[in-house]
């Protein structure tokens, strides 16, 4: 619910890009973001529109919906991404950024709440604990190989977050006002528009990035989606146009406190005692816990109530290859569990 009102974000970014409503200062782009933010009436249509869309998609299905579309557009998006990256190296103020970038901060090793973010964004970017990989997972062919699917995508979606932040932080670092410790999706719609106007043809790149990263983002809501589209199809045997108008009409009711706390509202602005605006709550609350904590579940069902055997035994029946299947079971078992809750709970103790 609170993806999609990001996702409309990228919509709108689009037409400002193409239009070059953003403007070459410097100095009033991130203003610019705040105001947009802030107009309930345009937050509540985009977030309609990328619903909208996402639901057409879903009604064609996985082959002739969701896979037609990611096969053409996610190749493009990389290519300008590496483009991207080439042209914040050469920004003064890149070395810096760059150094901020890759040079650790030991201080922080024992700060329990960063390592609960980063479990949280891993989970979140490899959309783990929520059942997307599963659905997709059972749409595969019997010959499919699910362990070196798996490892193909762990490697790619590090490479396009490692990509991300050597643009992200280069570009940062040329701007007088970067706050390198700030963070959320305020940071690609007041950034990276600075980055396009130092690039020649600026408007043109812009427009073609903020086009596909809005297919980036369709994607991810239409795997979000999928799973409970799929279990009622499924499990209660409802046809796909009933069961995505219902999800998607649900969604959208949730959707709306986020698209009105970026500015609209104020008690959803500045949530009482929390101190933070109730889009953000979302995605701390999701990201950073109730993903992790799916992973756990999951982790605790397949090794102790499913067992290792038999899920090894389902595995190498559609795959004769599987890296090292005891390791993996060991793991399964006791690593991510424990490794889980020594993330979680210290980051639950540090915030009560």
């Amino acid at each position: 619910s609170f993806y999609s009102v990001i996702a409309g974000w990228t919509i709108a970014y689009v037409w400002f890009t193409l239009t070059d409503q953003v403007g070459n200062n410097q100095d009033v782009i991130g203003v610019f973001f705040t105001d947009f933010t802030a107009n309930a009436s345009v937050n509540i249509a985009l977030t309609v529109l990328v619903l909208g869309i996402t639901a057409v998609v879903l009604l064609g299905g996985v082959k002739s919906g969701i896979e037609r579309v990611t096969k053409v557009l996610m190749p493009a998006l990389i290519a300008l991404l590496i483009l991207l990256a080439a042209q914040a190296l050469t920004l003064p103020g890149a070395a810096a950024g760059i150094s901020y970038y890759l040079k650790p901060d030991l201080s922080r090793l024992l700060d329990p709440t960063i390592y609960s973010a980063a479990l949280g964004q891993a989970f979140f970017s490899l959309s783990l604990g929520m059942g997307a990989m599963v659905t997709y997972g059972s749409y595969l062919g019997k010959r499919e190989g699910i362990a070196s699917a798996a490892i193909v995508v762990v490697l790619l979606d590090t490479m396009i977050a490692l990509l991300a932040g050597f643009i992200i932080f280069p570009a940062g670092f040329s701007i007088p006002d970067f706050d390198p410790t700030s963070s959320g999706p305020g940071l690609i719609f007041t950034v990276l528009p600075r980055l396009f106007s130092t690039l020649p043809g600026g408007q043109f790149f812009g427009t073609a990035f903020f086009i596909l990263l809005t297919m980036a983002a369709l994607t991810s809501m239409i795997s979000l989606l999928e799973v409970p589209v799929s279990h009622f199809v499924d499990v209660y045997h409802w046809t796909r146009t009933r069961s995505v108008t219902l999800v998607t009409a649900v969604v959208l009711l949730f959707s709306i406190p986020s698209a009105l706390s970026a500015g609209s509202v104020g008690f959803l602005t500045q949530l009482p005692t929390l101190n933070i605006d109730f889009l953000t709550l979302m995605s701390t609350v999701w990201s950073d816990f109730a993903l992790p904590i799916g992973g756990l579940l999951t982790a605790i069902f397949v090794g102790w109530i499913w067992k290792i055997d038999d899920a090894l035994a389902e595995l190498q029946l559609h795959n004769a290859w599987f890296p090292s299947p005891k390791l993996w079971g060991f793991l399964i078992r006791w690593l991510c569990p424990l490794g889980i809750l020594a993330i979680i709970v210290p980051a639950v103790v540090d915030l009560l």
